[in-house]
């Protein structure tokens, strides 16, 4: 069956004039208003320029989480405006010092994506690391997952799935690339670092702008968002493509001294691996050598990728039967459960839950955990809560099906479990 046209659709037309451009612009930013597609939780149009070739197009938008307006370059597929199909999504995320235009400027992705049925989205990640800064500076993490992929799904036409979500970056992107799959697996189902700066924790705080992102004293925050130490946390991709080179400088560079900068990132490459084999993953790894710090190696890269992210998209894999999610911060949400976790006063550390079923699940780590489960229960029915084979308490689940629920403190070096069974069919009211 085809799809109505909507009047919010900025593509429909096709970008045919700059006047029907600016009518459209309009429309677009009292849609994202008015809620015609549903909250987007702030994030309006502030400008529209499409390309002369048609299928790029630059956006402005304005973001609370940045309190400032922000650019993002769309590529579209061949056929979009011609088509009713929606299309699986890859976020492309840029490197230190570069901006959201360098993919387009700086490589062939234009001419190299026509064979590929995608949308390829390059949003502004600054010089933030993609995180939310630690001194209250732009919150790039909450931008990139909680306002834009949402903006994005609501105005293209999308798979707005996992399945049909990928991402991709280099240098500080690429580390922003497996740092988000890490804590957002729920959102992707392959991603691929090209000379990825992974392991943060053993860079120089007062290089390529670490400390102004994570501040000068806050060694947890980069252990916190580390890729390798979140490793469990990627067991459910599909794909994971890790590309880097050692150093030496090859015909391909244009210039000197890119060669330091990668031999820098070598050894955290490595340990990135390590940590993802010893959790089971066995990512996709080429290491180059010739192979510095510079555009014609990422691009390289990226040939090599983007045939690999096209073939999961059109061969999905079902989403897992259980998983497991370690993570360091105080509040998440994943796979539709979400985990409060408080910990005593100036403590740190990670809590992971491990085998995540109806039936239960695992916890190690020291704190106390609070659960709101996905909408996997029957409505109104009572289950009983056992811990460690020890029976806790009774909860009736919600209308929507989902248990609330406050576990006893955990502490470290201790797997404690979780076990839920209904406790009878229906609650009396």
């Amino acid at each position: 069956m085809r799809r109505a046209s909507s009047a919010c659709d900025p593509t429909e037309s096709g970008w045919k004039g700059r006047r029907q451009l600016s009518i459209l612009l309009l429309l677009l930013t009292l849609c994202t208003v008015s809620g015609t597609f549903g909250p987007v939780r702030g994030v309006a149009v502030a400008r529209a320029v499409p390309s002369a070739a048609g299928r790029l197009h630059t956006l402005t938008l304005y973001s609370p989480a940045l309190h400032a307006n922000t650019r993002i370059n769309i590529l579209l597929p061949i056929g979009y405006a011609r088509s009713r199909r929606r299309y699986p999504v890859l976020y492309l995320l840029h490197g230190f010092t570069n901006s959201y235009a360098s993919w387009a400027e700086d490589t062939d992705l234009l001419h190299f994506s026509r064979p590929f049925p995608m949308i390829i989205v390059m949003p502004d990640g600054g010089n933030g690391w993609y995180i939310n800064d630690a001194d209250g500076g732009p919150r790039w993490e909450d931008y990139h997952i909680h306002q834009l992929i949402p903006y994005i799904d609501s105005h293209y036409r999308t798979v707005a799935t996992r399945s049909g979500r990928a991402i991709a970056g280099l240098s500080m992107g690429g580390f922003g690339t497996l740092s988000y799959a890490a804590r957002h697996p729920d959102l992707f189902s392959a991603a691929a670092s090209f000379s990825g700066a992974l392991d943060v924790e053993h860079l120089p705080a007062l290089g390529f702008g670490i400390a102004a992102a994570f501040g000068v004293q806050n060694t947890w925050l980069r252990t916190e968002n580390s890729p390798a130490e979140l490793a469990p946390n990627l067991t459910t991709f599909q794909l994971l493509y890790m590309a880097t080179g050692t150093g030496k400088a090859g015909p391909l560079d244009r210039s000197q001294g890119t060669g330091t900068v990668e031999a820098a990132l070598y050894p955290g490459f490595l340990r990135t691996v390590a940590a993802f084999r010893a959790a089971g993953i066995r990512p996709i790894t080429q290491v180059f050598s010739p192979g510095t710090h510079s555009w014609p190696y990422w691009q390289r890269d990226l040939h090599q990728a983007l045939p690999l992210i096209a073939a999961v998209f059109r061969h999905p894999e079902p989403a897992p039967t259980t998983w497991t999610y370690k993570t360091g911060a105080a509040e998440a949400s994943v796979w539709g459960y979400h985990f409060t976790i408080a910990r005593q006063p100036g403590t740190t550390g990670f809590i992971t839950v491990s085998g995540v079923t109806t039936q239960g699940f695992t916890v190690a780590g020291a704190g106390r955990l609070t659960v709101t489960t996905a909408a996997v229960y029957q409505p109104g029915n009572i289950y009983q809560l056992n811990w460690d084979g020890k029976a806790l308490l009774q909860v009736k689940a919600t209308a929507r099906g989902r248990l609330w629920f406050t576990l006893p403190t955990t502490a470290s070096g201790i797997i404690d479990v979780l076990g839920i069974r209904a406790r009878a069919a229906k609650a009396k009211t």
